[in-house]
């Protein structure tokens, strides 16, 4: 009896729900003590329960995130388990896919698996599959459990009944109903007619976060982001309507906004949405997606802007999706000024025969030297086919692009480009982006651009060597922008119009736009001069400009805070 094996038993608890577990003994502690008393009545083969204890509560069974379950494999892995003893087997799993996944965890360290009421020996293939059918009608039961609620929320839905959830601004909610919220509903209703006046959801969202600023009672919680606002302006649930997937269906609450607002501001949203591309022309036009960051480590993601049908493309700091714009380090790069920069470098590095005949030689071989510095050739050319190449090369062979606030950073693999170069040679690759794959060992090579970052609000210009610092054309939005401010205050002079509220019934222009923009007729006459000469700093645009507040009475001080 003393030479008899020791089994290390560890019981396993399990509660689909969190219902009955604050009570003193509850469901896990029925499990646990059945399963105790299984291994107590094996005491006589060896079997010693672990002191540990690992209990699931409240968590779903087709789930392996749980965190007893985790501990559980770990000390398995860890060789400190032997058997694992269960009450029924669905405490374990619901999945036949991750009971699969937990046997083959047992088999490979040797542990045994018991099921108290349901006794199996996992060790045998008609145990396993006996287990396996049990396992199958358990999943089975999950399945038809979530169909039901599934269509027990539909059939809700249908009549008009809210399900839960988030509440909507502008209600509360009473006995699982939605009631209106005065208070809050007149919010909402503002929105919607502030943004038929805006006609943009940045604007909107713009004049929110600073009203909140201004005012803590503001419903909203700050920051107020574009996407929370296409949600609440799009939600069908403010015309008394309950959206059920693809489909709305008359609700059992309150309508907030009317109708006619509602569709009015719908058409808008659609107007001003991307138009969505088909599959065959939505290819992604940006070259260094994904390899940008600036000084801070941000990673710069693709963006896209419209203006009079035009499209422009922009490389733009993470962090002012989140900060809708208000962060002033965060970058807004023009895409196409960016990706020249980098395809004049690439360009160079191509030139540089010498450093890659020393690339080729050191990743590929010697006898390759010849035959790949003719292919860089072919690179070079301005034909519509060689730009593809480069492009494909730089999609291959860079590794990050860093903006510093004075020069531009590349991070180039030698062996992608190498590699990249070769290929057309038929060395295995099928084209030149399969080659950007990470090289164990292998050091970038270093390329610094010296470049100057003017910032233009948060859009920024990039200037190599020796251009001009200055714009020499007049920009017609700065020029309109002054001429509007004068204009407004000659009204208010002349008599025309006595008060800012009866001058923004006459214009149509919002209170809070005039306020803006009246001082600005108070502008020093060099800077107007300036101006009108097309001689703004890059980084005056008059978005920044209708934007500045608290613009100094003093000539002096509005000369040095322009940048002029």
């Amino acid at each position: 009896m003393s030479n008899q094996q020791k089994l290390r038993c560890a019981v396993y608890t399990r509660k689909s729900t969190e219902e009955g577990l604050e009570q003193e003994f509850n469901s896990l502690d029925a499990q646990r003590e059945a399963c105790v008393a299984f291994i107590a009545s094996q005491v006589g083969l060896g079997w010693k329960l672990v002191p540990g204890f690992y209990d699931d509560g409240g968590i779903s069974g087709g789930t392996m995130e749980r965190p007893a379950l985790k501990r559980l494999l770990q000390d398995i892995r860890d060789k400190r388990i032997d058997v694992v003893v269960v009450y029924k087997i669905d405490r374990l799993t619901r999945s036949l896919m991750d009971f699969s996944k937990i046997v083959e965890t047992f088999d490979a360290h040797g542990v045994s698996f018991v099921s108290v009421t349901q006794q199996f020996n996992t060790t045998t293939s008609m145990g396993r599959l006996t287990l396996n059918v049990l396992l199958s009608f358990a999943q089975f039961e999950r399945e038809v459990t979530a169909e039901r609620i599934r269509d027990k929320i539909a059939a809700s839905r249908k009549k008009g009944m809210w399900m839960g959830g988030t509440i909507p601004l502008g209600y509360r909610a009473v006995d699982k109903k939605l009631m209106v919220d005065e208070a809050a509903a007149t919010i909402v209703r503002s929105i919607f007619q502030r943004y038929l006046e805006l006609k943009s959801v940045l604007a909107m969202a713009d004049e929110l976060n600073q009203s909140q600023t201004a005012d803590g009672s503001m419903p909203l919680r700050s920051p107020v982001s574009r996407g929370r606002l296409y949600h609440l302006l799009s939600n069908p649930v403010y015309i008394g309507q309950a959206r059920h997937k693809d489909t709305c269906y008359e609700g059992a609450h309150q309508p907030i906004v009317d109708a006619e607002l509602f569709a009015s501001v719908q058409a808008l949203l659609k107007e001003q949405g991307p138009k969505r591309r088909s599959r065959s022309n939505a290819a992604d036009l940006h070259l260094l997606t994904g390899l940008i960051f600036d000084e801070t480590g941000d990673r710069l993601s693709p963006a896209y802007a419209s203006n009079h049908g035009k499209r422009y493309r922009y490389y733009i700091s993470n962090r002012l999706k989140v900060a809708r714009r208000k962060d002033d380090t965060g970058w807004r790069v023009p895409a196409d000024e960016l990706e020249a920069i980098v395809d004049q470098q690439v360009i160079a590095l191509l030139n540089d025969k010498s450093r890659l005949a020393e690339w080729i030689e050191q990743y590929a071989s010697k006898d390759k030297i010849a035959n790949g510095l003719s292919v860089t050739d072919g690179f070079l050319s301005d034909s519509p086919g060689s730009e593809a190449q480069r492009r494909s090369i730089v999609k291959a062979v860079v590794v990050r692009c860093t903006l510093l606030p004075e020069t531009i950073e590349l991070a180039i693999n030698p062996a992608a480009l190498a590699s990249a170069i070769l290929e057309p040679q038929g060395d295995g690759q099928s084209d030149a982006t399969s080659s950007q794959q990470p090289v164990i060992g292998v050091e970038t090579h270093k390329i610094t651009v010296a470049c100057e970052i003017q910032r233009r609000g948060n859009e920024a210009r990039l200037i190599i060597g020796d251009q001009p610092k200055r714009d020499k054309a007049r920009d017609p939005s700065l020029v309109n922008l002054l001429a509007r401010s004068h204009s407004m205050l000659s009204a208010l002079t002349n008599g025309s119009a006595r008060s800012i509220s009866e001058l923004s019934k006459a214009t149509g222009i919002h209170r809070a736009d005039l306020s803006k923009a009246l001082p600005l007729a108070f502008l020093s006459p060099a800077i107007v001069d300036d101006i009108l000469a097309g001689n703004q700093p890059v980084s005056l645009t008059a978005r920044r400009l209708a934007r500045l507040a608290d613009l100094p009475v003093d000539w002096n001080q509005q000369q040095s805070i322009l940048g002029f």
